[in-house]
């Protein structure tokens, strides 16, 4: 679908999620004009199911129209595509986010003495289930357990052997030589010692050696941390665009307070 390399940053998830293992969750929407440029993707891999949108306002909405969505989807869209979303489904927040893309190389930085790299496999989901248990206002919230063997993810473990934080991939496209790094969480008595930048280098370091050459990544526009330490590892912003749960619509849906500017830069 040529609309989705129009914005290939944007896009990353989507495009990726075209590989024939990813291929039965996902279900593409089109308008019925071929001159109406847009495409919406339910991708049911993750409960509840995730909505993205990309194109014009006008093709999303033509996309949209007279389909039933799920009961419950989880947006992923862009500030001029909410519109379309509303004529469909309401929510009660969404969360403004920051897409950022790799710009320039990550610091190489070492883990503290205590701790030690290693790598997550499926065999390793309770632990994971047990870290992200901590909880916490940006515990990751869009983890499945096939994303432990699609693509590296990796563990700071501590001198008893328990996860101390992990990162790793949403989803790895090699044809389009692009990855979605995420679901980076650490432990609350281990933060401050650097362990998410820690890991953030070794995944990069591995996907650049595996020829991936676009890596882009999520983070709430709020987690004020988070994003300092991709802007120091090496990311810049590349859009805004908002995420949440929305239920199918009711008969209208109030915008304000969505902020117009998100998106802008």
């Amino acid at each position: 679908m040529s609309i989705l390399c129009a914005d290939p940053l944007w896009s990353a998830y989507a495009l990726a999620d075209r590989q024939p293992q990813l291929a039965p969750y996902c279900r593409w929407l089109l308008p019925a004009q071929e001159d109406e440029a847009g495409v919406v993707l339910l991708f049911n891999g993750l409960t509840p199911p995730v909505l993205f949108a990309a194109g014009s306002s006008t093709g999303v909405a033509a996309a949209l129209a007279g389909e039933r969505l799920p009961d419950a989807v989880y947006l992923s869209v862009l500030p001029e595509h909410l519109p379309a979303m509303a004529l469909h489904c309401e929510w009660s927040e969404l969360r403004p986010m920051w897409r950022m893309v790799l710009v320039g190389p990550p610091p190489v930085v070492a883990l503290p003495a205590s701790y030690h790299f290693r790598p997550l496999k499926q065999v390793d989901l309770s632990a994971v289930e047990a870290l992200f248990a901590h909880g916490g206002p940006f515990t990751p919230d869009a983890f499945a357990a096939h994303q432990l063997e699609l693509g590296p993810f990796y563990a700071a473990v501590d001198a008893d052997g328990r996860l101390a934080a992990i990162g790793g991939t949403h989803v790895v496209d090699p044809q389009h030589s692009i990855c979605a790094l995420g679901n980076f969480y650490t432990r609350p008595d281990c933060r401050g010692q650097g362990l998410a930048t820690a890991l953030l280098g070794v995944l990069v370091a591995q996907l650049r050696a595996s020829r991936i050459t676009t890596i882009v990544l999520n983070v709430d526009q709020r987690n004020r941390a988070a994003e300092r330490i991709y802007r120091r590892s090496g990311f810049a912003i590349h859009c805004g665009y908002f995420e949440g749960l929305a239920t199918l619509r009711r008969p209208q849906v109030d915008l304000v307070g969505i902020d117009s500017r998100c998106g802008g830069l």
